[in-house]
């Protein structure tokens, strides 16, 4: 492994959110419980899209939502499934890291209850959350029989996860509580307050139906019918109110915007930055909206009329529980985005304080109410996806050209930086990815599901396009990854009209574009290059998908300059009958030809098993049984200079040279890290270093 001066520096404090459960406790069947508000997920064979899967969604960017905001914060599922016996096994542990606050979101149903040895494990687990400074303990229970545990679990306070009949109401409830509980940690221990703003006329109704919605949740509310005394300054009163820890709620009705007061509330919680939310009950219109209130937010408030001689009607009192959930959203969404930033400047060591931070984006309103701040710093910085080039050509006119980024668009720049000499921009690679899925146990292993691995791709594949690379992939146009590839240029559109090709290359194996359900779907957004099949011999033609697909791999290898690898299959198929994993095949063909090599382990799979190679830990065993599901390289010879199983992995060991042009120190972080600011980092530095090489 090559040595370089420069490294990136270890991150600031982060939080970790991590869900304990076992899945005998969640038997409604596959997407009963998933609300109206989050995307319907695809199923993964050993995870249900349950409440532990919304809470990763919830925080994680994923496929289905590329086009909008999430905080990225890291979510792990720790749970465990039934062995051939029938017997569940216990969670992967939950490590507490020094200098991390830690989230533990711990399921309690009747499952878990009737196991000894889970409640022993989860004692444990409570005993040490205790003793953690920055760790906090959350038990849901699932059912009315886990509070009495309360002592037995250490005297905890368990979210009652069984009053609500309305499964969905019940996962809306739960995912309040831990949303609650992060903006509490993001935001130093202080509860969050919510200023909810409304006309009297036609508004106030609804507004108390909120607060009193609030209050039964434990978030209290501020709502000036009730709280502005007599003789009292108004301005002044409000003012104080909407201090920077709070959420502004708008009750927007048909005199919301024509009156001053609610007007100049908006405006107030705009300027100063407050996360903001709108409750659209408009009836027959308004003749102006209010700028402030726009690009935030607006859940549709469709509930029977409620009057002040009934109590809220259930649909009200569900309408008010949605805007908490998006009100407590947008809370968590902008306290962690900020420090995410703190964390991407600590990883070049670039100077993040003189960042103006910014979330959601901004619009026209936000950008010159912060004006003054952008004047020294210049730089604003919100969360992906970037804004269209319209819309941030225009804006940027208003600041007197202040620069508006994204982490995506930062990230190249600070790889430049962090090399010194000016920040020279490395010549556009075309990089080969290889990411498959793991087998199910090693992701549960790790507390993982599929759902990582695909924001592991997403991650990787729009850094590197916004670096300017070319991507390659080799695969399926209707399967795996390339769809999520044809989302991702649809979303950004890296590829612009001055571009002479496409950025996304996708090299199509001859027996798959040969087949009469080949359609060449996705050439729309990608280059499809049919690769020529192998050579049939007599005999043979059993063994075409894997001659033809190694006849691909080594011509991807061939055009490009730098291959990705992480995860991959290592699920023994029936013995002798083939290759084995693409991840495998493809880090040896980029090792055999000296191409760099990043390898990216901690997902499990073939990935898991070249790092432990490269750390001279591997497993005899491991290898032993994997050894006889491989074809023999006498069975592949009709693909030319064959290889087999020890090939593949024997090209691997501790004297073995990436060519990556990342430190010793880096390339472990890469190889073991989970991280995907810090993989999606310690990849656009080496592909720079590469590239200005």
């Amino acid at each position: 492994m090559s040595k370089e001066e420069t490294t990136v520096a270890q991150p600031p404090i982060a939080v970790t959110v991590r869900v304990v459960w076992r899945p005998d406790d969640f038997p409604e069947p596959a997407g009963s419980p998933v609300s109206t508000e989050l995307p319907a997920p695809t199923v993964p064979p050993t995870l249900p899209p349950t409440l532990p899967v919304q809470l990763f969604q919830l925080l994680q960017p994923h496929q289905q939502v590329l086009t909008s905001e999430r905080s990225g914060m890291p979510v792990f599922l720790h749970t465990a499934v039934a062995d051939a016996s029938g017997i569940m096994a216990l969670p992967p542990d939950v490590p507490t890291p020094a200098g991390e606050q830690t989230l533990v979101v711990v399921f309690v149903g009747e499952a878990m209850l009737n196991d000894s040895a889970w409640m022993k494990w989860v004692r444990a687990l409570r005993r040490r959350i205790g003793d953690i400074v920055g760790a906090e303990f959350l038990p849901i229970a699932l059912t009315e029989r886990a509070l009495l545990f309360g002592h037995d679990l250490g005297e905890f306070n368990a979210d009652r996860a069984f009053d609500d009949s309305s499964p969905i109401e019940r996962d809306r409830g739960v995912r309040i509580t831990v949303l609650r509980t992060l903006a509490r940690m993001l935001n130093g221990g202080q509860k969050i307050h919510s200023f909810v703003s409304h006309a009297k006329t036609d508004g106030s109704r609804v507004g108390k139906v909120l607060a009193a919605t609030l209050d039964q949740l434990n978030a209290e509310a501020w709502i000036d019918v009730e709280q502005i005394e007599a003789g009292r300054n108004f301005r002044q009163v409000l003012a104080t109110a909407l201090d920077r820890d709070s959420v502004f709620v708008a009750v927007v009705s048909d005199a919301y915007a024509t009156r001053e007061w609610c007007r100049w509330e908006a405006q107030i919680a705009k300027e100063r930055g407050l996360a903001m939310v709108v409750l659209d009950m408009v009836t027959e219109g308004q003749r102006r909206s209010v700028p402030a209130l726009g690009n935030v937010p607006v859940i549709r408030f469709n509930a029977p009329i409620v009057d002040d001689d009934a109590p809220p009607s259930v649909e009200a009192i569900v309408a008010c529980r949605r805007v908490i959930e998006a009100v407590l959203l947008e809370r968590v969404n902008s306290l962690y985005f900020a420090r995410r930033v703190q964390k991407l400047g600590a990883q070049f060591a670039a100077a993040v304080d003189e960042w103006t931070v910014f979330s959601p984006a901004p619009d026209l309103i936000s950008l010159v109410c912060r004006r003054a701040q952008l004047a020294l710093s210049n730089v604003a910085v919100y969360p992906d996806p970037p804004l269209p080039s319209f819309e941030s050509e225009m804006l940027r006119s208003a600041v007197a050209g202040a620069r508006l980024e994204t982490p995506l668009s930062l990230l190249p720049e600070l790889a430049a930086r962090s090399l010194g000499g000016g920040g020279v921009a490395p010549r556009p690679l075309r990089v080969a990815i290889s990411i498959s899925k793991p087998p199910a146990g090693e992701l549960l292993r790790a507390a993982m599901s599929d759902y990582h691995v695909d924001a592991l791709f997403l991650a990787a594949c729009r850094f590197l396009l916004a670096a300017g690379h070319t991507l390659a992939y080799g695969g399926d146009p209707l399967k795996n990854f390339t769809e999520a590839l044809g989302d991702i240029e649809r979303t950004y559109r890296f590829t612009t009209e001055d571009d002479e090709e496409r950025r996304l290359v996708n090299y199509v194996a001859g027996y798959l574009h040969r087949a009469e359900a080949f359609t060449g779907e996705m050439a729309d957004v990608m280059e499809i290059v049919k690769v020529s099949p192998a050579p049939v011999e007599a005999g043979g033609e059993a063994l075409i998908p894997l001659n033809d697909l190694t006849v691909m791999r080594r011509r991807m290898t061939a055009e490009t300059d730098v291959r990705i690898i992480a995860a991959g299959d290592l699920t023994p198929g029936s013995p002798g009958s083939r290759r084995g994993p693409g991840v495998l095949e493809e880090s040896y063909l980029a090792m055999e030809a000296g191409q760099p090599l990043l390898v990216i382990g901690g997902f499990g799979g073939a990935g898991r098993l070249l790092v432990d190679a490269l750390l001279g830990r591997s497993d005899a065993n491991e290898i032993d049984r994997l050894r006889g599901h491989f074809a023999s390289k006498a069975t592949l010879a009709v693909a030319g200079e064959p290889f087999a199983f020890d090939d593949m992995l024997g090209g691997f060991s501790p004297a073995s040279r990436l060519n990556n042009r990342l430190s010793d120190d880096e390339n472990l972080r890469l190889a073991v890290s989970t991280d995907l600011d810090e993989i999606a980092a310690l990849i656009v530095l080496a592909t720079h270093r590469i590239g200005t090489t």
